[in-house]
């Protein structure tokens, strides 16, 4: 063999070398941004089902207010309670925005005709509040039924977080 085939073979090598380098930054590099926007949004998708936990919290807190409120107070409290329904409803559809696992789309999607259901009981009850004021306080315990049992419910579906070593996949 000559040097200059030697040298060739050499920067045939090299090349192949750097081409199989190159391409495997590529496929690293294009895995972590993929990765990367998936923790966002896993992030994002926690976050907004935990503000929806505290918008429920708010919203029973709301109704129980519109029991004991009287005058400007009560109409100030049905419109925290209009504006904590609508934020509960947003959070929970943006996070099923989020997600793409279909088990836990189904899991939400249950979750979030919960809500509405919760929702509803609620704006009707406030509607009736607001068409006909009553005088004096009403007990919590008045409290229509199909409220507390959609809270209820919406309470007993929602699971505790994860652990480490789930997993979660959500849409980039």
């Amino acid at each position: 063999m000559t040097i200059k085939r030697k040298l060739l073979g050499l920067t045939i090598t090299g090349l192949a070398f750097v081409l199989t380098i190159s391409v495997t930054g590529y496929w690293g590099i294009s895995t972590v941004e993929q990765t990367t926007a998936e923790v966002a949004a896993t992030g994002s998708a926690i976050r907004n089902h935990v503000e929806a936990g505290v918008y429920n919290d708010m919203t029973r807190s709301d109704i129980s207010a519109v029991f004991t409120a009287k005058g400007d107070s009560r109409r100030s409290k049905l419109d925290d309670l209009a504006q904590h329904s609508r934020l509960l409803r947003d959070r929970i559809a943006k996070t099923e925005g989020l997600l793409s696992d279909a088990t836990l789309r189904a899991r939400l999607a249950g979750e979030s005709r919960l809500v509405d259901q919760y929702v509803s009981a609620g704006e009707s009850l406030a509607r009736a509040i607001a068409q006909h004021p009553f005088r004096g306080h009403l007990p919590a315990e008045s409290l229509s039924s199909g409220i507390q049992a959609a809270s209820t419910e919406y309470r007993g579906n929602q699971r505790p977080p994860r652990t480490r070593g789930q997993s979660c996949t959500v849409a980039g």
